[in-house]
């Protein structure tokens, strides 16, 4: 994926030419265009990724599309759609005035479950894939939760083995969310 490596581009970067660009025309600049513009030729194509991969996010998430937050093209297919993951807290009956309002998501992916299903509840997300779990953290300032959830680069097992465990039968969460990657 297009700055996430150090070589390349810097995620702060990376969302830095977003910003300035404002893009919202269509059709999207392509990588010629966005050259034409000054953008350096690392930048220019994460750019005009996540361009087509914030506007494919409109559709199926639109609120983290419109907080600015940037997108793995892997973790954007497997996302749970918003109107789901507000959908499945629903079906719980749990409300943001919950008694233990925490969530463990074991499997955070994008954090559609985790960001907007549970928006202003504490929470730990784990993610095993280091630029997953880059653009969550990336992500979850964008979207203001930075204060209230914690993002943790580890697999579930691990967390379990370590910790997790623990905290799930002391009834440190409200709710375990699991909703693992079904594609290599």
């Amino acid at each position: 994926m297009p700055g996430l490596t150090e070589d390349e581009v810097s995620l702060d970067a990376l969302a830095s030419a977003m910003d300035e660009l404002a893009l919202e025309s269509s059709p999207l600049p392509d990588v010629i265009q966005l050259r034409k513009q000054g953008l350096a030729p690392a930048l220019a194509r994460a750019v005009a990724e996540q361009l087509d991969l914030r506007e494919r996010a409109k559709h199926k998430l639109p609120t983290i599309a419109a907080a600015g937050c940037l997108f793995s093209r892997q973790a954007l297919e497997q996302a749970t759609h918003e109107a789901i993951a507000c959908k499945r807290i629903s079906l719980l009956g749990l409300t943001e005035n919950a008694a233990n309002p925490s969530v463990l998501d074991l499997t955070t992916g994008l954090g559609a479950d985790f960001f907007l299903g549970f928006p202003s509840w504490k929470g730990v997300g784990i993610e095993a894939d280091e630029a997953r779990a880059r653009l969550l953290s990336f992500n979850q300032e964008r979207l203001g939760q930075n204060v209230s959830k914690t993002i943790r680069l580890q697999t579930a097992e691990d967390f379990l083995a370590q910790s997790g465990r623990n905290s799930i039968e002391n009834g440190e969460f409200a709710v375990l969310a699991i909703d693992p990657d079904r594609r290599p």
